[in-house]
């Protein structure tokens, strides 16, 4: 997976996340600097692999359910 920052024709710039497949698997928000791009792409990196899952496949809007 990589990540790639791509800037739009008004100037914003944004992120997608890459598969080794080639398939998107992720996309940003437009930001409005290249620096706040990289950030976004830092904490994602530093923090996804302690994010907790929630399975909301099967919730009808009653809360959060952590998966096991």
């Amino acid at each position: 997976m990589y990540f790639a920052i791509r800037r739009s024709e008004n100037g914003q710039y944004w992120w997608r996340a890459v598969g080794d497949n080639n398939e998107i698997m992720a996309a940003s928000e437009l930001m409005t600097s290249k620096q706040s791009c990289e950030h976004s792409i830092a904490v994602i990196q530093a923090e996804a692999a302690a994010a907790p899952l929630y399975d909301q496949s099967e919730d009808r809007g009653s809360g959060h359910r952590r998966a096991a």
